[in-house]
């Protein structure tokens, strides 16, 4: 007697070779087109567990599911224990290993031979800091050409004044102008993309944004079917800048 989430490895591998686990491999086969989600290819697909909570009865959910090819199934186990998802066999690493393999893998048009390091990967929140540092960087850039346009005048002003007899008295409009260029509020920082957490739903993640679900369809190319989204997901819930 199999029991759903309490399996361990005798009984895991006793399950992958029975015949209740081979029908409802075959049946999410078919329902999901036998093509690798990683990379595409078709043939023989894994269908590979995200989580084995409700595994060991054959009554597995799709969204515990996914098709991955030999070679990514494999790449799959790799990236859950490189450890930079979470701890091996916690709940919740397996799943998010996964989408990450698939996302390097879309990305990147070819297969990662390894998990990546901290220097190959960045996530979003690095993303939003860099820009947030070139935001200010251009910031600094043209008030330091508003100041030497200023220094400028300034210079031109004194030679002037000493070449005349009649004293010109400069406008103080440049400096006016730096003042409001220092004052100006930076530049808008697009939100952080939303990761989706355990019991998440497309509708809500777009209701608690304020945005609808054909919007966050747009905005994330890489979701194909509205109800099948992926825990640690992450979820731009803005229009792209520009």
């Amino acid at each position: 007697m199999y029991r759903p989430g309490f399996m361990n490895r005798a009984e895991h591998a006793e399950y992958i070779a029975s015949a209740v686990w081979a029908a409802r491999r075959d049946k999410f086969k078919r329902d999901h087109g036998r093509r690798c989600l990683a990379c595409g290819s078709s043939g023989k697909p894994n269908v590979h567990h995200i989580t084995y909570t409700n595994a060991g009865a054959g009554r597995e959910p799709d969204r515990d599911l996914r098709l991955l090819c030999e070679t990514h199934h494999k790449l799959a186990h790799r990236y859950e224990k490189s450890g930079r998802y979470g701890r091996f066999m916690a709940k919740g690493t397996l799943a998010a290993a996964t989408q990450a393999m698939i996302t390097d893998v879309r990305a990147t048009k070819a297969s990662p031979s390894r998990p990546p390091t901290r220097r190959d990967r960045r996530g979003p929140r690095s993303r939003t800091l860099q820009r947030r540092k070139k935001s200010r960087s251009g910031f600094g850039q043209v008030v330091g050409v508003v100041a030497a346009v200023v220094g400028v005048l300034v210079v031109i002003g004194v030679l002037r004044n000493g070449a005349s007899s009649q004293p010109v008295q400069q406008p103080p409009l440049a400096v006016t102008s730096v003042a409001s260029v220092a004052e100006s509020p930076p530049l808008p920082v697009p939100p952080e993309p939303y990761l989706v957490q355990q019991g998440d739903t497309l509708q809500q993640i777009a209701d608690g944004s304020g945005v609808s679900v054909e919007d966050l369809l747009s905005w994330n190319p890489a979701i194909t079917d509205p109800d099948y989204i992926d825990v640690g997901q992450a979820i731009v819930t803005a229009p792209p800048a520009g």
